[in-house]
């Protein structure tokens, strides 16, 4: 008798389950990729620039990993073998993506999603006004002072 395992992540790009934005709350799905589910994606956002951390895990076989750009194109993969867990640690821009979770060969899987990003927070200016600003009157002294050094050789 054949028995119909539901799926809760979509089988294309078009179908992926959306996540939404993703944080520094992990978050954790469980499913199963094999015969008759051959592909899990998900969809996934960042708000900012981020630390991503994917994890897929607790494998009765092996499977494998890949993050996609917002264009299906290919950006990072995992491909350990057997019951290894496949996990990518990145950095990200803002934007959409989308996660791949196959098996390898011809085989059935349970797995683990887990995922989470860190925003990555820029306390160096982008501009010299911006970089100046809050270190103003120390760099201000520093500056007189090399300019002092110069004007007595």
């Amino acid at each position: 008798m054949f028995q119909t395992v539901p799926d809760n992540a979509g089988s294309s790009l078009n179908r992926a389950k959306n996540i939404g934005n993703l944080g520094s709350t992990e978050q954790t799905f469980s499913d199963f990729v094999g015969t008759g589910d051959t592909a899990d994606y998900y969809q996934f956002t960042l708000t900012a620039p981020s630390q991503v951390n994917l994890n897929v895990g607790d494998l009765s076989a092996d499977a494998n990993l890949q993050l996609l750009n917002q264009s299906g194109s290919f950006l990072q993969g995992s491909y350990n073998t057997g019951t290894t867990a496949e996990s990518i640690n990145t950095i990200l821009a803002a934007g959409t993506y989308y996660l791949n979770v196959y098996p390898n060969g011809v085989i059935n899987t349970n797995y683990n999603l887990k995922l989470k990003a860190t925003e990555i927070i820029d306390l160096a200016g982008n501009t010299l006004r911006v970089v100046l600003m809050p270190k103003k009157n120390l760099l201000l002294k520093r500056l007189k002072l090399s300019l002092e050094k110069v004007n007595l050789l």
